[in-house]
């Protein structure tokens, strides 16, 4: 084999090299898509739920909102059903829409008769980061979404949407995703009038309680006013980590994380997709 044989053969494996690298990435990213758009139908498809879930929320203070439930969930017209084990500040939770007027039916247990509050109210929402109504997977299939189309706008879905491994959690193999936003910040917003944190964070797909943290002069959800100037996120985290179940497409393990650490974590064990539920 002559020099102008071998210089030829270099210059052919290197080409076949890149070529191979090439398509390995975008397998890649078609991958990671076509995993999140599977999450996103399963979800579309779960109409009922039946699941045992634990929570963890960093609070203004530094401390940690905790909770462990067991519920269930229908989608048509949406009705949840919470039977709280840890802390038991009440035995159950129950909200139907279009009954009750829109109402929560709190069961405190301990002979104290039922009474109904707003799923907003302070008595439910006070040091917590979702109300009953975010239950379930829409709020990250929304969550998803949005960021897909915003990467989507940048064409730069590759470089913030990505899967980083498999993991074993609750028996079943998953995919873990990750979501990274390295231009994530904050940014003045202007309260307009009727609004308060939660509709500006469901208007700007963002965390109603990021919110509240960063805002120190404003002391819950209810405490702003139209002309306020405040401070809300550009993206709903920095990073967020899912736990994809290969089996189900649904997300079964949510850890988000800000420029502090942790933010919150969700995890769901036993999920029971389409199952019919009884409620008594």
């Amino acid at each position: 084999m002559n020099y102008q044989q071998i210089t030829q053969l270099k210059s052919i494996s290197v080409g076949l090299l890149l070529f191979l690298l090439f398509s390995s990435q975008l397998s890649m990213a078609q991958s990671t898509r076509e995993v999140l758009n599977k999450m996103v139908t399963a979800i579309d498809n779960a109409q009922t739920l039946e699941y045992s879930f634990k929570k963890k929320e960093r609070l203004k203070d530094g401390n940690w909102s905790t909770a462990e439930l067991k519920a269930k969930l229908s989608t048509s017209p949406l009705k949840i059903r919470m039977d709280l084990i840890k802390p038991k500040r009440a035995r159950s939770l129950t909200y139907v829409e279009g009954e009750n007027n829109n109402k929560v039916i709190v069961d405190p247990g301990r002979l104290i008769p039922n009474f109904k509050v707003s799923p907003t109210s302070n008595i439910l929402i006070k040091d917590q980061h979702r109300n009953i109504k975010d239950s379930g997977f829409d709020l990250i299939k929304n969550l998803v979404s949005a960021g897909i189309k915003r990467a989507d706008a940048q064409n730069g879905f590759d470089e913030l949407f990505k899967i980083t491994g498999s993991k074993t959690y609750d028996a079943q193999d998953c995919h873990v995703v990750q979501i990274t936003d390295p231009t994530f910040s904050f940014k003045s917003y202007t309260v307009k009038k009727g609004e308060n944190l939660i509709k500006i964070a469901q208007k700007n797909k963002v965390s109603e309680y990021m919110i509240l943290e960063k805002n120190k002069g404003v002391d819950d959800y209810f405490d702003v006013k139209a002309g306020q100037e405040i401070q809300i996120p550009t993206s709903f985290a920095p990073k967020i980590t899912f736990y994809v179940s290969k089996t189900t497409h649904l997300p079964l393990f949510t850890k988000i994380e800000d420029n502090k650490g942790l933010f919150e974590q969700y995890e769901f064990f036993d999920v029971k997709v389409n199952p019919e539920l009884t409620w008594n």
